[in-house]
């Protein structure tokens, strides 16, 4: 079992999304350490990543998909 341990999470938004590298989807949590500093941090996830797809998206969300084939 993997942990990650957040302290003071302010919110958590997908930051995008590259079908094209493995399923890709990175997210952004944004926190506060314990004197109450605001930090990002980002966390990929690879494979089946599509129920990340309901969390709200950060202003800058970027999408890649699969090029398309050559004809």
């Amino acid at each position: 079992m993997n942990s990650i341990t957040f302290h003071g999470v302010i919110k958590i938004e997908l930051a995008s999304s590259d079908d094209s590298n493995g399923k890709c989807k990175s997210l952004w949590v944004t926190s506060t350490d314990y004197l109450g500093h605001e930090q990002d941090t980002k966390i990929s996830f690879f494979g089946e990543t599509d129920a990340l797809l309901a969390l709200p998206r950060s202003e800058d969300f970027t999408e890649h998909s699969e090029p398309e084939a050559a004809e």
